[in-house]
């Protein structure tokens, strides 16, 4: 006795309307359940879809959900309108991608100093080596100067 609800990885990205990568990932992350079964050449998923519907995917059921943290963080702080909260995540905000760039403007003048080091190198190394002379090729195979 089989239960219908309970179908492979293509049946269920083809129930979600998603790829079977997406859903071979849900089931990693355990975000859609499913049961590992043996079969003659080697193992199967069986997802049990019965609790989802075609509009309300595992991915969707996770939207809304907020963490502790995150729910602090957006709701005002007591005496402040939400405009005035927005306002100071967003200057928190703007202070961290300024450090990046900081930082990586610094990390950008570092590499320009290594490459102009071994530019210079590269320039006294071509200039201690010999010029190799050029044998004239005559297009006449049989010429007199070979």
């Amino acid at each position: 006795m089989t239960n219908t609800n309970r179908v492979g990885i293509d049946e269920a990205a083809r129930h979600f309307g998603i790829s079977t990568k997406t859903i071979r990932r849900w089931i990693q992350s355990g975000r859609l359940p499913a049961q590992k079964l043996y079969k003659g050449k080697g193992y199967e998923y069986l997802i049990d879809i019965s609790g989802y519907s075609p509009e309300q995917s595992p991915a969707q059921q996770d939207i809304d959900i907020e963490t502790p943290d995150e729910r602090s963080r957006n709701q005002p702080v007591r005496g402040e309108t939400q405009q005035e909260s927005d306002m100071d995540n967003m200057s928190i905000a703007l202070e961290a991608k300024n450090e990046l760039i900081k930082h990586l403007q610094e990390e950008i003048t570092e590499k320009n100093r290594q490459i102009g080091e071994i530019l210079l190198v590269l320039r006294q190394t071509q200039i201690l080596l010999p010029e190799a002379k050029q044998k004239k090729h005559r297009w006449w195979p049989f010429s007199k100067d070979s």
